[in-house]
């Protein structure tokens, strides 16, 4: 439902609730953030580990390839 400029600014529940919905969409916006970059952080220390044992070399490709794929998310 769209509503006109004026009738939003009339009617100021209906101007609460739109600020309340940016504002709970943006704590989602940076809760989402939150959980990609703990992922980022937990697979950049595998890749580290990883690195100090070079028998892992394939399971570095793997974690490099993961790593991408979480940062193209975000």
């Amino acid at each position: 439902m769209f509503l006109p400029q004026q009738e939003i600014e009339k009617n100021e529940d209906l101007q609460r609730r739109v600020k309340e919905a940016i504002a709970s969409s943006k704590e989602s916006v940076k809760r989402i953030q939150k959980k990609i970059l703990l992922e980022a952080v937990d697979t950049l220390q595998y890749l580290f580990e990883c690195e100090k044992d070079g028998s892992k070399a394939m399971d570095l490709h793997i974690a490099k390839s993961q790593l991408v794929d979480i940062i193209s998310e975000m």
